[in-house]
């Protein structure tokens, strides 16, 4: 991670920023398999990533910090969230659906966690990460319980189409599957939601499904 100092940018003009050299990274490609009788199977999860002996957290998905200044003094604005959303990885979590997720890392040792939600085990693995290398992380997570006329669901969910949040269809719903959530109730504001066809799209009809609310 470098600093670039800071950058006025005046309303129509080009501004030109040298950024310094950045230092090389390495990737961690990551799967979830539910262990299963016969043969294991891709099962989304919910992966934390966090740094140990001495190698800090990592910070995916922002690779620039951008603030919008105001000349009178205000407080600055981040606008980190609102234009650089989006993707698997955010802050130190990596959400997966049924596919693998490669993310770029710089070089340490961290430790991995993963979960999807209450009825299923907990796996850790612990991984150098040498630049310019990629390393496999595949978690096997157990199914322990399986509540009897019990569903889990979340009844007030936004996205992107809200003006309060900043999360794509594709993302949120990734998201809550990886964290075992089997209903969602889409209530954006102003906006008839319909998560359905994204979740036909990930192939994760048979994990979780979806309502149109208000």
């Amino acid at each position: 991670r470098v600093t670039v100092p800071g950058v006025v940018v005046a309303a129509g003009a080009d501004t030109r920023v040298l950024v310094p050299r950045l230092a090389a990274v390495g990737a961690v490609r990551l799967q979830a398999l539910e262990l299963r009788p016969g043969r294991d199977r891709p099962v989304p999860a919910r992966v934390v990533f966090t740094g140990v002996r001495g190698t800090p957290d990592p910070t995916f998905h922002r690779d620039l910090d951008a603030s919008l200044v105001d000349p009178a003094g205000g407080p600055d604005i981040d606008l980190h969230s609102e234009t650089f959303a989006g993707g698997p990885a955010q802050g130190n979590v990596v959400v997966l659906g049924t596919e693998a997720v490669t993310v770029q890392v710089h070089p340490g040792a961290y430790e991995l966690v993963a979960t999807r939600g209450p009825e299923y085990g907990v796996q850790r693995v612990r991984l150098k990460v040498t630049a310019g290398r990629r390393q496999r992380a595949t978690f096997r997570l157990r199914h322990l319980l399986d509540p009897v006329d019990t569903l889990s669901a979340d009844f007030h969910v936004h996205s992107a189409r809200s003006f309060d949040a900043s999360a794509p269809l594709r993302d949120r719903v990734t998201s809550f599957a990886a964290e075992g959530v089997e209903v969602m109730v889409a209530t954006d504001h102003d906006m008839h939601t319909d998560y359905a066809p994204v979740i036909a799209a990930l192939g994760l009809g048979s994990r979780i499904t979806s309502i149109v609310g208000d």
